[in-house]
């Protein structure tokens, strides 16, 4: 994605209010571009959700609730016209749950499901136009950090808890 040749900010809000229960839901949202200032040029977008359980009869939720983050910076530099270097970074943070029967051999168990996930990634790239294609380099390092837990609800134990991170770093390059 190309960013903006000309500086722009766009804010956005949102509210859902269910009618018969009262659960909302609410969702912001930025953008802002620096336009082309010379050489350079940044951008930074990000997102907040925060939602209420909205809850079926049988106590089950509809989807996940919770909060979810969202930040994404993007900086380039031209050191020609025909080069552009570019640094990016995003992070998600996600701190959900949901209400769910889970069916095992003794029955229905009514259960709170709890997800919680950490996410950043960086890449920083190279790309120079050439007469016949493109030269270009990139290198990303990526962090996932999930936790999901599964809680009886009728005894409040740990039914299951799980710990997982994965790191990817990659180098492509393409001519």
């Amino acid at each position: 994605t190309k960013t903006s040749k000309k500086k722009s900010f766009t804010l956005t809000t949102s509210t859902g209010l269910a009618t018969n229960s009262r659960e909302t839901n609410q969702k912001y949202s930025f953008n802002y571009a620096s336009g082309q200032n010379g050489k350079t040029s940044f951008s930074l977008a990000g997102s907040f959700f925060d939602a209420d359980p909205l809850l079926k009869s049988d106590g089950t939720s509809y989807s996940s609730f919770g909060e979810r983050k969202n930040l994404h910076a993007r900086f380039d530099y031209n050191p020609t016209a025909e080069e552009i270097i570019t640094f990016t970074a995003s992070r998600l943070d996600e701190n959900t749950q949901e209400y769910a029967n889970l069916q095992t051999v003794m029955g229905t168990v009514k259960t709170n499901i709890l997800d919680d996930n950490d996410r950043s990634q960086y890449s920083l790239s190279y790309t120079k136009n050439l007469p016949d294609g493109e030269l270009y380099f990139n290198a990303s390092h990526s962090i996932w950090n999930k936790y999901n837990d599964t809680i009886n609800n009728y005894t409040n134990q740990y039914m299951n808890s799980i710990y997982g991170r994965t790191t990817i770093s990659t180098l492509e390059g393409r001519l």
